[in-house]
């Protein structure tokens, strides 16, 4: 267990606690303050069994406790007035100047536990401190740019690595498209088809055509050269009278 995995759960705490604040929820800030007195608690006592770290717990526990009075007297207009600190309840400062100095302390130390107490602290400024660096942006931005370097030890990034293994897992890996080859393969052949369908019934309807078309001219022939002979017998037998 590092000391960010051990102070995570109070962050989310804190970060979960501003969504609701957000959202308009109902927020009970005694219930709140009991509970995040028994996550701090909790997290000193875990920090107990190990004493590397139990030091880097006792330098950010101030920076924390200042974070969470900070951050949750600015969720809402009336809870600043209503909010009792955890803080001063420590023997703590509740000015945001703790964390600042914190910060500086944490960077000019170079023992080996110096960069966890780091991440923690840049977790917390990159969260979001009401007032901290008279409430400059950019001042925020540029201090974390100076911490990030010295948070590259513990980020150990493998590039060959999935982000979210999770999604991953029970995916249907079969190809479920077609070969491009075969698809136009396929195609050319019902293509082909067509065309011999269309020329066939084009003959046959043609054939069908022709046969009616001469049947009827025969039927016209026929019809003209009996006419003609019945005429032409008419006028002899006149004739002959």
């Amino acid at each position: 267990m590092t000391l960010l995995e051990l102070v995570e759960p109070i962050l989310q705490q804190i970060c979960r606690l501003n969504r609701l604040a957000r959202k308009g929820a109902a927020i009970d800030l005694t219930v709140v303050r009991s509970e995040l007195r028994s996550a701090i608690n909790d997290a000193r006592a875990r920090a107990a069994a190990d004493p590397d770290i139990m030091r880097g717990f006792e330098t950010v526990e101030p920076s924390m406790l200042v974070f969470i009075d900070a951050s949750v007297r600015s969720m809402r207009a009336g809870f600043a007035g209503v909010w009792k600190p955890l803080a001063p309840e420590r023997g703590v400062d509740s000015s945001v100047k703790v964390i600042e100095e914190a910060v500086e302390k944490a960077l000019a130390d170079t023992s080996a536990g110096s960069t966890e107490r780091l991440a923690v602290l840049a977790e917390i400024v990159g969260l979001g401190v009401p007032g901290i660096y008279g409430s400059n942006r950019e001042a925020g931005a540029r201090k974390l740019a100076e911490i990030l370097p010295r948070l590259s030890a513990l980020a150990e990034i493998d590039q060959t690595e999935r982000v979210c293994p999770e999604a991953y897992r029970n995916v249907d890996t079969r190809k479920l498209t077609l070969p491009p080859v075969r698809s136009l393969t396929s195609v050319a052949i019902a293509a082909v088809g067509m065309i011999v369908v269309v020329v066939a019934a084009y003959f046959m309807l043609f054939a069908r055509a022709s046969g009616d078309l001469r049947k009827t001219l025969q039927q016209i022939k026929e019809s003209g050269g009996t006419t003609v002979s019945t005429t032409s017998g008419s006028s002899i037998e006149g004739g002959a009278k």
